[in-house]
């Protein structure tokens, strides 16, 4: 069993772009010296179906969510 660290979360705004925030997201990993595991287009399918269609609108976000980046680069939606 291997615990994992989380030294970024990201915290989005209900009303956001998830377009946007992805470009975030990678903007902050790149900062920390972190390369996540997934390419733009993964990232963005992973908040789309994590939030799916009842907290999604086209590309808004109905309800704020949070991004979690381990130090290895793995990505949680939360």
């Amino acid at each position: 069993f291997k615990t994992i660290r989380w030294p970024i979360r990201i915290d989005v705004k209900a009303g956001s772009n998830i377009y946007d925030a992805s470009e975030d997201i990678f903007e902050k990993a790149d900062g920390e010296g972190i390369d996540l595991s997934l390419n733009y287009s993964e990232l963005v399918r992973l908040v789309t179906e994590t939030l799916g269609r009842e907290d999604l609108k086209r590309r808004e976000a109905l309800r704020d969510f949070s991004v979690m980046i381990s130090s290895e680069g793995k990505v949680e939606v939360l």
